[in-house]
């Protein structure tokens, strides 16, 4: 039986890859509460940082301080996250039995462990080692922050970059959809009306190549199936396949 979870993050609580939207809704979970050790908390957030970094850090280390004095009894779960700690070596014979740990320091922004270890005991150990992006040929690529460098998404002519490929592996969709919408607008502003031959041109294209289209209404009956099939509390069932999608929409 599941009771508890483990976060562990080589670096600090300022260091931490989330967005505060991400972060304030482990404190809102039904069954499960937040644990985190006011030790490894510090008092403000040192550093030199951009005015939007230090925002988001700022954030992010109020809501940790607002988890650490909530109780493990509070409900079922617990949440813990964990600062300052390098997965070592995973214990156990034939099953998984514990995870030890080296303890850690931060300098300079990178990792470095002290030799002191401890061990975590449970059954289960996933790993989320980051995300890495892939460069695009013909694109520049910053190998050490593993985006395309850009200015608010404008990469060159006609070449723009949304989501983690601009900005780095943060935040969910709600996050995302601006950047989509940024970019809708970048190239609003650099082809004028009537540089190109618009849509009525890439429907004739499309029907020429014999590319199947799925249209706005189409995609309302495929939600439609999909909120028709779920299984409370659960918005929707999502099909996993297009082929899934378009046997929808042939009626099969």
């Amino acid at each position: 039986r599941l009771t508890d979870v483990y976060i562990i993050g080589r670096r600090g609580p300022v260091e931490a890859k989330c967005t505060n939207v991400e972060l304030r809704e482990m404190g809102k979970l039904e069954t499960a509460v937040p644990q985190v050790d006011p030790a490894q908390l510090p008092e403000a957030v040192d550093g030199v940082w951009d005015d939007r970094d230090r925002r988001l850090k700022e954030r992010n280390l109020a809501t940790l301080k607002e988890f650490a004095p909530r109780r493990r009894g509070e409900l079922p779960r617990a949440v813990h996250f964990v600062f300052y700690a390098s997965p070592v070596e995973i214990l156990g014979g034939d099953r998984v039995e514990g995870l030890r740990l080296e303890r850690t320091r931060v300098e300079s922004g990178r990792a470095f462990g002290t030799g002191e270890t401890f061990d975590i005991p449970c059954g289960l150990v996933i790993p989320a080692v980051g995300y890495r992006s892939v460069p695009v040929p013909g694109a520049p690529f910053d190998e050490s922050a593993c985006i395309v460098p850009n200015t608010d998404g404008r990469v060159g002519p006609g070449l723009y970059a949304v989501g983690w490929i601009k900005r780095g592996p943060t935040g969910v969709i709600a996050s995302n959809r601006p950047d989509g919408v940024t970019a809708a607008h970048h190239i609003r502003e650099d082809i004028p009306a009537g540089g190109k031959p618009g849509r009525a041109a890439l429907q004739t294209a499309l029907v020429q190549r014999g590319v199947r289209v799925t249209s706005i209404a189409d995609w309302q009956k495929i939600r439609a199936a999909e909120e028709g099939t779920a299984r409370p509390p659960a918005p929707r069932r999502k099909f996993s396949t297009i082929r899934d999608m378009l046997a929808i929409l042939d009626g099969s």
